[in-house]
């Protein structure tokens, strides 16, 4: 599921440790994961994440504590602390790491408070450097929801998780367990990657090198080692020293002698932890190569023109206007955004490679009319209506110019979405050092793209850069998504469904759906997890896929995992939502679906639909799936992971110059977006007076009325103005939308 992003769219400091650029300051801690000695601790005053022979450097006490002196300014920075192989982990009984037979690692943790540097302090600081503009508890906060940590008042830069699970203290001991299993990947992840003599290069290289070797290692934890071994409650998914055997194997294989009880390779999470890990280390390459990384004047950057881009096998629309199917072609779908003194610049739109040509995308339809198939819950008003944002009837006027500080940008208002840019700048350097970090070949048939670029010395333009971004919301954003073909007359999925039809009440949903009499439904891509309740849990295991369903037989069956479940009620409206974690199944079967720290979410919305309406449900009520992120939950679309890239214009320049397509149809006038449609409101039969005013010609253009019109009508069946739309309409599914057959 490929994710758009929408780009329409405070520091509270632990302690004050003053901004002279020459004062200095004492810096004490523990470092723990059991208390490690002799672990190399410096504050890192160039922010290349590792430590300098220039940096103050100490060494930990067999209780691991350190202190060392900083001189300068903290904001941003970090403590690291080295784990190598002569160090000593409690836990080990006086051996060193390489006794263990453990890989060495790096902690950091946030310069302005790093009272306890583990494995808890490295995924904040990493917040910090993802997000410029967080706070520290924003950062803590993010970490919580990422580790399912259910506890606002914890400080998780001063909990001595080790000396509280010595006293017995059950959460502190889940901690412990969940930060040890964190320890070990990051050791075996760092050692897998350092075995790679083009990134060991790369690290050896500068400092670019070397953040893009720790920030890809901490990529990895968060975005695979995490959500693979953290279940939805915050704990493990299995034994410690089992993981931790699977971390070793997937890792290190090569470090596993025969019948070694401490390794793995053939355990579940072996074969995904070896494919992220190969995808990683390309990343890394491209980052390093790419140069160092900077936060970004994001006002500037708006101000000259952004793209998103990503390979797509969505229908277009063609040269004679018809919809048109991708079929065998390649496509790439981009996303123009440049703001303007009076408005935005905007356009959406798809080349395909055959024909090197760009065309309009095909949307979500009613019939003839383009609809968003992602609907949003307003949280103040309980009100659920199309977009990707809330509607909020009461936010149309005042001064909506972006904000800008510190790397990003914000709307004013009560929902918005926070944009923080991190830049390279790829001016001057060779498009396939950066696109094609593994080479060239006119051999290798998996990419057309690199091949294309076999045997090229075209450089990026001046101007060119790689975009890292990273978004969250200042609101809990619950979203599901909605066939529009409830509009019409006839619809596979109208939301979920007992024997008298579309369901319409939480309540009803998860009484219908039950283990005891065997009625269980599917979410996920192709229908690849199947879910049912049993009295007060939910139930999850592989669905298999639509073709050939899987089935749910018992509560303790195999591959079964049973979460809590709760219902609430959202905004003056009291709309219902249930809210649950997300089972491992639902992770492994699609990855990437979810930013981490989002949540399953089922939900009544009301939609007016006359597909779903019906005697005893007027409103149109049914119950949809979709996610639920809780405010501040960031999500990081990184230039150098993945298909989908993010740079300047000129970035897209480039490569279409390289590659003889056609330059991208900028948009010259300032974007005038639609007027949100929301259902159910009764809509305007001036519209349709409107449409049916056109000429013949004019009406094979504008081949059915705006929103309003529909809306109309479908609210006032049998209406004469509503008569003569039908009159003239000539697609089936409008002609059912419009109310004009059965």
């Amino acid at each position: 599921m490929k994710v758009l992003i929408p780009l329409i769219v405070p520091l509270l400091l632990y302690g004050c440790f003053g901004s002279d650029d020459n004062a200095s300051t004492s810096l004490s801690g523990t470092v723990a994961d059991g208390y490690i000695e002799n672990a190399t601790v410096c504050f890192d005053a160039n922010g290349n994440l590792s430590c300098d022979d220039s940096e103050p450097t100490t060494t930990t006490a067999a209780d691991g504590t350190y202190t060392v002196t900083a001189t300068g300014s903290l904001d941003g920075l970090a403590v690291i602390a080295v784990v190598g192989p002569d160090s000593k982990d409690a836990d080990d009984n006086g051996q060193t790491m390489a006794e263990a037979g453990k890989a060495g690692f790096n902690f950091m943790a946030p310069a302005e408070n790093p009272e306890v540097v583990s494995p808890l302090s490295t995924l904040v600081q990493f917040e910090i450097i993802s997000n410029p503009d967080f706070s520290l508890d924003e950062a803590q906060s993010v970490v919580k929801e990422t580790l399912n940590i259910d506890n606002d008042d914890l400080n998780l830069l001063e909990y001595d998780f080790v000396e509280a699970a010595e006293s017995g203290d059950s959460f502190a001991t889940n901690i412990k367990n969940v930060t040890e299993v964190l320890s070990s990947a990051l050791g075996d992840v760092t050692s897998n990657m350092e075995n790679d003599s083009a990134i060991a290069s790369l690290k050896a290289g500068g400092d670019a090198g070397m953040k893009a070797f720790q920030t890809g290692i901490m990529d990895m934890i968060k975005e695979t080692v995490i959500p693979s071994t953290v279940k939805s409650d915050g704990t493990l998914v299995g034994d410690v020293d089992n993981l931790k055997a699977q971390l070793k194997g997937a890792f290190r294989p090569g470090d596993c002698g025969v019948g070694d009880p401490t390794c793995d390779g053939a355990g579940s999470l072996v074969s995904g932890f070896q494919t992220a890990v190969t995808a990683k280390k390309k990343a890394v390459k491209v980052a390093a190569t790419a140069g160092e990384q900077t936060v970004s004047d994001v006002k500037a950057l708006m101000e000259n023109g952004l793209v998103i881009g990503f390979p797509t096998t969505d229908n277009y629309y063609n040269a004679s206007d018809e919809n048109t199917e991708m079929g065998e072609d390649v496509g790439l779908f981009v996303e123009y955004h440049k703001m303007g003194t009076n408005g935005e610049f905007f356009a959406e739109k798809i080349l395909v490679e055959s024909e090197g040509s760009w065309f309009d995308p095909v949307e979500s339809m009613i019939g003839s009319v383009e609809f968003d198939d992602h609907w949003t819950l307003n949280p103040k008003s309980g009100m659920w209506a199309p977009g990707d944002m809330p509607y909020d009837e009461g936010d149309g006027g005042g001064d909506h110019m972006p904000i800008f500080s510190k790397g990003c940008m914000s709307l004013p208002g009560s929902f918005s979405d926070k944009m923080c840019f991190k830049e390279r700048d790829l001016s001057g350097k060779t498009i396939a050092s950066i696109m094609c970090p593994d080479g060239t070949s006119s051999d290798d048939t998996d990419d057309g793209f690199c091949n294309a670029l076999d045997g090229g010395s075209a450089k990026f333009k001046s101007g060119s850069k790689g975009l890292d971004l990273s978004y969250s919301y200042n609101f809990d954003r619950y979203r599901v998504y909605i066939d529009p073909c409830i509009f019409g007359g006839s619809c596979d999925d109208m939301g979920f469904e007992d024997d008298n039809g579309p369901i319409s009440d939480i309540n009803t949903f998860k009484t219908f759906y039950n283990l005891e009499d065997g009625i269980m439904e599917y979410i996920g891509n192709d229908c690849n997890v199947v879910f049912t309740f049993n009295n007060d849990k939910i139930l999850y295991a592989d669905g298999g896929s639509c073709a050939n369903k899987n089935s749910i037989s018992a509560a303790d069956g195999d591959g079964v995992e049973s979460l809590n479940f709760e219902i609430k009620s959202i905004g003056t409206s009291q709309a219902k939502v249930l809210i649950t974690g997300v089972p491992q199944i639902y992770v492994e079967n699609n990855p990437g679906d979810l930013p981490v720290g989002a949540k399953l979410l089922f939900a009544e919305v009301t939609t007016n639909a006359t597909g779903i309406e019906s005697d005893t449900n007027t409103s149109g009520t049914g119950i949809f799936d979709g996610t639920f992120m809780k405010a501040g939950v960031s999500r990081k679309m990184s230039f150098d992971t993945g298909e989908q890239k993010i740079g300047t214009y000129q970035f897209l320049d480039s490569i279409t110059a390289a590659m003889g397509w056609d330059t991208f149809p900028y948009p010259t006038s300032i974007y005038e977006p639609p007027e949100p449609f929301i259902p159910g409101t009764g809509g305007d039969v001036e519209e349709c007076n409107i449409w049916l005013g056109l000429t013949d010609d004019q009406r094979a253009v504008e081949t059915s009325p705006d929103y309003q019109c529909l809306d109309y009508c479908q609210s006032n069946e049998g209406d004469s103005t509503c008569g003569d739309v039908c009159a003239l309409l000539t697609d089936d599914e409008d002609l059912s939308s419009y109310m004009c057959i059965e």
